[in-house]
């Protein structure tokens, strides 16, 4: 099952280099995905970027997973 959510509350453009950001997803289906909520759940993600100056024809993808209480 997907799991998905709408866009970051957060401009996810120009973002600085070295920066720290954090990004809170809402509006995600974690019922239709079969997590309940006070349970544990692991989520893999995958992020696609790319710097301003290279463009987007050298795009990077950076993956990992959160494994969290479902709230």
């Amino acid at each position: 099952m997907q799991y998905s959510c709408t866009n970051p509350s957060l401009p996810i453009s120009n973002l600085p280099s070295g920066n720290i950001t954090d990004f809170v997803f809402t509006g995600c289906n974690t019922a239709a995905a079969g997590f309940v909520t006070g349970d544990k759940g692991k989520v893999l993600v995958k992020i696609s970027y790319y710097d301003i100056i290279a463009g987007a024809g050298y795009s990077r993808d950076v993956e990992g997973e959160v494994y969290a209480t479902v709230t």
